[in-house]
């Protein structure tokens, strides 16, 4: 298991990253962040609305937010880099494929599938948006982040409860995440996966924020059926486990007897 954060984000996420609290709408924000070359203009998709275009609606590499989150921080230089290499993968083949593949289609369709909602019979996008998150995660030690700026822990989420989530890194370490975090990303059910983001705000406080996730060695895959005769359940969450290890029940054997009147 190899997970990474989604690869593409809207201008809300970077406004977001860099003032913390403020309106994602406002504009002063992303022209601060272009003013010092803090974040990339995007590119652009061409979305419809019936057989009309309808607009224009600018999606971003997700290097954008850490560029956005270091030039909060004061990582002035950390930020021009994280810029630089977010503009050359929004320059890239997968990108500019995925650009193309989303062209036309309608604004709030375009906008479900930045914040990580996509139909499982998409394979063409699934493949794209795998092949992007690859790229943008060999990006990442190149710019060697700062660790003391955030951390991010991305897993798979092995249990579901009414308040919390446990969610599992590839090498087995684990973590809980409120519920409604993970609601608010639309990740919450077992075998979804997120990304889990604590962003430090001063030397005294910091904000966790959990954003969609993709496996990068795992195709999408329709969600276990009982009903499936070809389902397979290769994980056990751990209270599958602490069930099946209870004390089993005898052996009870039922032998036929004849009553003679």
């Amino acid at each position: 298991m190899e997970v990474e954060r989604w690869p593409i984000v809207a201008r809300s996420d970077l406004v977001r990253a860099f003032r913390p609290g403020e309106s994602e709408l406002s504009e002063a924000p992303f022209r601060t962040l272009r003013r010092h070359h803090w974040a990339t203009a995007g590119v652009s998709v061409v979305t419809r609305s019936a057989s009309r275009a309808a607009g224009r609606s600018p999606i971003y590499s997700v290097l954008n937010v850490d560029a956005a989150r270091l030039g909060r921080l004061g990582r002035e230089a950390m930020a021009l880099r994280f810029a630089k290499a977010a503009a050359r993968v929004e320059k890239g083949v997968a990108f500019t494929a995925l650009t193309k593949l989303l062209t036309g289609r309608k604004l709030d369709e375009v906008s479900r599938i930045v914040e990580g909602e996509v139909e499982r019979d998409e394979q063409l996008l699934h493949e794209l948006l795998r092949q992007l998150a690859l790229e943008t995660s060999k990006w990442r030690p190149r710019v060697d982040i700062e660790r003391d700026a955030m951390s991010i822990f991305t897993g798979r989420v092995s249990e579901a409860q009414r308040d919390f989530l446990v969610l599992t890194a590839a090498h087995g370490v684990r973590t809980m995440v409120p519920r409604w975090l993970a609601h608010a990303a639309g990740r919450e059910n077992v075998g979804d996966y997120i990304a889990l983001i604590t962003d430090r705000l001063d030397e005294g406080g910091a904000f966790m924020r959990v954003v969609p996730a993709i496996d990068l060695a795992v195709r999408p895959k329709a969600r276990f059926s009982p009903y499936d005769p070809d389902a397979v359940m290769n994980r056990l969450s751990p209270a599958d486990e602490r069930l099946l290890a209870r004390k089993p029940l005898p052996l009870k054997v039922l032998v036929p007897v004849t009553i003679e009147s």
